[in-house]
């Protein structure tokens, strides 16, 4: 670890002073928490992106503590008293919405955070609700509809194919070409699983082929966007998207970022 010199914040090299003490709190991931090891695929290397992101802060001469993302880290963060954290949580014992508690947490002990707040956080993991929400400021969306039950009528509207997610679940956690359904029977045994094995309501948009952008909202000082698009290699299928194998496997080569 790097010491700074003396007992004054150091400037950075944009100007601003850095802190001398970070905290990094990151999910805590076992197997038994997630309902599927595609699940835990997206986790399990939580731990070890926080120690990354660690290893470069004290590089930088910041010192830098993680902590598992669950309610015991609350006395530690108060003790230690870092002057800001970086909130990694994706999820609490396998449950991504509790991630919502953790910039309340922090917003109750007065320490900074990095990321959403409560409410940003809370409406990330309802996929429904962001798009009401879309939908009420004039911005379009597929027609959707929530399903708690595989056996709730579907809407009259609604146009065939169709694409099922889970509703409070990221990471392209279960959108394979299963995803898509062509017809009634197929909608049905989808729904059965995805709200069998996960617990959750899903949600089902009509499927619009087109481009996919990964957008990343930085704000400090100087707020910016970063926009990455996902550009698929050439097939002669009119319905390509990003599956969760495209985004997960070791060997993916069915697109590339382009900015």
């Amino acid at each position: 670890m790097i010491t700074p010199k003396n007992d004054k914040e150091e400037p950075g090299g944009n100007g601003y002073l850095l802190p001398k003490f970070v905290g990094l709190i990151h999910s805590e991931v076992k197997r038994e928490y997630f309902p599927t090891e595609t699940q835990y695929l997206t986790e399990k290397d939580a731990e070890h992106e926080a120690q990354v992101i660690a290893t470069y802060l004290e590089k930088m001469g910041i010192r830098a503590k993680l902590y598992p993302g669950r309610p015991e880290f609350i006395p530690s963060i108060v003790r230690d008293k870092p002057e800001m954290v970086f909130n990694l949580v994706g999820s609490i014992n396998g449950q991504e919405y509790l991630s919502a508690t953790i910039p309340g947490l922090l917003e109750a002990i007065d320490i900074p955070y990095t990321g959403a707040g409560m409410l940003g956080e809370s409406l990330a993991y309802n996929k429904y609700l962001v798009k009401e929400l879309l939908n009420s400021h004039g911005i379009p969306t597929p027609r959707t509809q929530l399903f708690s039950s595989p056996t709730t009528p579907i809407n009259l509207e609604m146009r065939f194919p169709l694409i099922s997610k889970l509703n409070e679940i990221h990471g392209a956690v279960e959108v394979t070409e299963s995803a898509i359904s062509h017809n009634e029977k197929e909608i049905r045994e989808r729904l059965k699983f995805l709200i069998k094995t996960y617990q959750q309501p899903v949600i089902v948009e009509e499927f619009i082929a087109g481009r996919e952008i990964t957008a990343i909202l930085l704000e400090g000082g100087n707020s910016k966007v970063y926009l990455a698009e996902k550009v698929f290699r050439e097939t002669n299928d009119p319905m390509q998207f990003a599956t969760f194998d495209d985004q997960w496997g070791e060997e993916n080569d069915s697109f590339t970022y382009a900015k």
